[in-house]
């Protein structure tokens, strides 16, 4: 998701090959990371459906479920990484509590039907209630692997960046990075692994690459003789030890810009859940659906957050960015939606997406 070199310390000396080489490998780290996580909301869009009888319905559930609890973690996590001295290895630890927490999640998900039943004859009178109990009960069932993938942003972007200059290039690759490794993910789950395997085994799969991510996450922490070290850190070696003048935003202008993140995402995920939607009445089978408009959405955002690094290098204002950012949002995605409402159905694509997926 070009990489960035990262220090590594030998008896106290480091060498820029070392440091590139371990740089790389918190790179792909990061890529495999990406993959396994989507490969977990694949999934369990795919569960949640098979439950709750409804596609949008099950889209709209685990996506607001997901991303609530990466919020959550990024939060947190964002906080306790200020304070830790090798973020690196608490990315580890991260990586594998995602692994234990996934699989738990997956097992109650894989048993979620009889509650769901019950729920329903308790407070299916009422839909409204009915929607917020049932949201309830899959975000605590899946809210602890969430809150674990949402905080690796934060700690990586920790032990990557020491100088406030480099935070928007350095943060724009990472999030690329990640984001090209869930597109990859996304396209191998829902056009092959879960036609060939069903849902349990890419689980089980991803719960083993996130093993293994932390594994040698750890590794590579133990090489790290002193990670807040400003002068040697991959931020300083990447820079050069070049600072720009940034313009310093006031608060007034800080809670804007957070309002506008917030109205952004709140957008651009209805526009998703409207979009795969749409794509239902013409692939047919809804996971070939999601899996598309999953992979066209998230490829994007990866292509987005790598382009945005050359337009922060030279910008002394980074909220005049932003601002121009939305409005071209809004400028590409209203005639998008308005092409989608006048696309002539046809009748579903036969052939491929008329496959009947195992569970």
């Amino acid at each position: 998701m070009a990489t960035a070199p990262l220090r590594a310390t030998h008896t106290g000396v480091s060498t820029s090959s070392g440091a590139r080489a371990e740089g790389s490998a918190i790179w792909l780290l990061f890529f495999a990371s990406g993959f396994a996580g989507l490969v977990y909301e694949v999934a369990w869009i795919r569960r949640a459906s098979l439950v709750f009888g409804s596609t949008t319905w099950a889209l709209s559930t685990v996506l607001a479920v997901f991303f609530g609890g990466l919020a959550l973690g990024s939060w947190f996590f964002g906080k306790v990484a200020d304070r830790r001295r090798n973020c690196l290895l608490l990315y580890a630890w991260l990586e594998i509590g995602i692994a234990l927490a996934a699989l738990a999640s997956h097992v109650l998900l894989s048993k979620i039907s009889p509650a769901h039943q019950a729920i329903y004859q308790l407070v299916g009178s009422s839909a409204a209630v009915f929607a917020v109990v049932r949201f309830l009960m899959a975000f605590l069932l899946v809210m602890a692997p969430t809150v674990l993938m949402g905080a690796t942003l934060p700690v990586l972007t920790r032990y990557l960046v020491s100088r406030q200059a480099k935070v928007g290039v350095n943060l724009s690759t990472l999030y690329a990075t990640n984001t090209l490794g869930a597109v990859t993910g996304v396209l191998v789950t829902g056009f092959f692994l879960i036609g060939r395997y069903g849902i349990h085994v890419p689980v089980y799969m991803a719960v083993i690459g996130n093993l293994l991510i932390g594994f040698i996450a750890w590794m590579v922490s133990l090489r790290i003789s002193d990670p807040m070290t400003a002068s040697s850190s991959p931020a300083a070696v990447a820079d050069g030890g070049l600072d720009r003048k940034h313009a310093t935003l006031d608060a007034g202008t800080f809670r804007i810009i957070l309002i506008g993140l917030g109205i952004s995402g709140f957008t651009s995920f209805a526009y998703e859940i409207y979009w795969t939607r749409s794509l239902v009445f013409i692939l047919g089978n809804s996971t070939y659906a999601l899996t598309t408009m999953l992979s066209a959405f998230l490829s994007g955002i990866a292509l987005g957050g790598y382009l945005i690094r050359f337009f922060l290098k030279g910008a002394l204002d980074r909220s005049v960015i932003f601002g121009r950012s939305r409005a071209g949002h809004a400028r590409f995605c209203t005639p998008q939606t308005n092409f989608c409402r006048r696309i002539p159905l046809p009748g579903r694509v036969p052939g491929f997406f008329d496959r009947n997926l195992p569970v």
